[in-house]
């Protein structure tokens, strides 16, 4: 009977977190030398007239060749086995457009792997009273996440 909850409280949580993924992932924007102080937040200072997405240039495998100023990270995680690394770029060059950036360098992803593990054991057997110790079961699963990350920039 536990066993049923537990496994049933177990799939509800997986659920959950791929549901929770399954809502979409958005861009989010650091900013860089922000001089307000305020971490991920986009503030006047950080944030220039909107561009055509059109017009952002994606560098992937090498840098500008024309001067530049960092503006700030821009980052996309995703618990997808397979990510559509197309379509990430794309959101990257819309969230650089709305933030006024030229160009984006894409930067070396981050991939991670966080576990949940559940551990049950019974001090004593609910019938005799007795402790038998050592009893119960042991579950989990783990997701994997992986962050994409690139620097938007200005051109000098």
């Amino acid at each position: 009977m536990k066993t049923q909850f537990t496994l049933s409280l177990a799939l509800g949580l997986l659920l959950l977190v791929f549901g929770a993924g399954c809502s979409g992932p958005q861009v989010e924007y650091y900013p860089l030398n922000n001089p307000t102080g305020k971490v991920g937040s986009e503030t006047e200072l950080s944030v220039s007239t909107p561009t055509d997405p059109a017009s952002i240039d994606i560098f992937v495998a090498k840098r500008p060749t024309q001067p530049f100023t960092e503006m700030g990270i821009l980052t996309f995680t995703t618990s997808a086995s397979i990510p559509n690394e197309g379509m990430i770029y794309e959101d990257f060059r819309q969230k650089a457009a709305a933030i006024g950036a030229d160009a984006v360098i894409v930067l070396p992803s981050r991939e991670q792997n966080e576990a949940f593990w559940q551990s049950t054991g019974y001090p004593y057997s609910w019938y005799t009273g007795i402790g038998y110790g050592g009893g119960g079961y042991s579950s989990g699963y783990s997701v994997n996440y992986t962050t994409f990350r690139a620097l938007a920039i200005k051109y000098k």
